[in-house]
């Protein structure tokens, strides 16, 4: 059964910077300023520079404040380095060592605009705003391409918490979801067979982990005649999460495949600036049940 949860918590559009600093005691006798403190500070500068993930910090303040009262009452107290292991442990790592997952999902505190061009978030808006009826919009991040209508109504769908807390329409349906669960006879348990009219997934292609499965459960819950829509560029994205790269070919022939009667894919003509010269060609492919 595929996990998922739906998202009832509201919260501002504004950056949250994730770290946040927490003031731990000088194990040390030396006052302060000698050479003996200095030397100190230098063999401990984790310590002295302590940092953590904004979620970890009630329990990192605890963890110091038990240190101190340890510490003042016995130097060698073996609790000390229990105490410090812990500590050592919620320590908020580097971002150059985060896995591509921690990366995003540490961004998406920050993020509340469109990163990828206002240009291109209009142009693309334009061309999804086209659907009506019931809209799942997958993957969709911490931006919505659809507008408000009367004419549609949109469920919002991502694998982070914190971009869907940051979902500009809060209104909406949100629901918590890794589609890479989507494995064998697993189904999205919580879509009914011919819910949706269409299905919008912008820059997700590509970390799709079984793009037939999830084509053929997508092609399940969109009612006859429904079109699952992707937007993609084959030159940007977080290589380090990719399942495959992008190609026109190849994208018809998994749609095709998936029991899709027809499938087009277009070229979005976008402005060429600096940014989409780097990256080329935004592709639009529509498969219609």
């Amino acid at each position: 059964m595929v996990m998922f949860r739906e998202i009832t918590e509201i919260k501002e559009r504004k950056p949250v910077y994730t770290d946040r600093f927490v003031v731990l005691p000088r194990l040390t006798t030396a006052p302060f300023g000698t050479p003996e403190h200095e030397a100190w500070v230098m063999n401990n500068w984790w310590m002295a520079n302590y940092r953590v993930f904004m979620d970890d910090k009630p329990e990192a303040v605890r963890l110091a404040n038990e240190l101190s009262k340890v510490f003042k009452r016995n130097p060698d107290d073996p609790l000390i380095g229990v105490i410090l292991k812990k500590l050592k442990m919620l320590e908020l790592k580097p971002y150059e060592t985060l896995s591509p997952i921690e990366k995003w999902t540490r961004g998406a505190f920050q993020y509340v605009d469109y990163t990828g061009g206002y240009d291109v978030h209009a142009l693309i808006s334009r061309r999804l705003n086209k659907y009506s009826g019931a809209v799942l919009e997958a993957m969709c991040g911490h931006m919505s391409y659809f507008k408000e209508s009367p004419d549609r109504t949109v469920t919002a769908l991502d694998y982070c918490t914190e971009s869907l807390k940051k979902y500009p329409v809060p209104s909406r349906r949100r629901i918590e979801c890794d589609l890479n669960q989507i494995r064998g006879d697993v189904k999205l348990q919580f879509f009914n067979e011919g819910e949706f009219d269409a299905i919008s997934i912008c820059f997700g292609f590509k970390y799709l982990a079984d793009i037939c499965l999830l084509a053929k459960e997508f092609r399940r819950i969109l009612k006859p005649d429904g079109v699952l829509s992707f937007v993609e560029n084959p030159k940007s994205g977080y290589e380090d999460l990719y399942h495959r790269n992008f190609d026109r070919n190849g994208a018809r022939e998994v749609l095709m495949k998936s029991g899709f009667r027809t499938v087009t894919i277009r070229a979005i003509q976008i402005p060429q600036s600096v940014w989409q010269k780097e990256r080329g060609n935004f592709y639009h492919t529509e498969a219609v049940k």
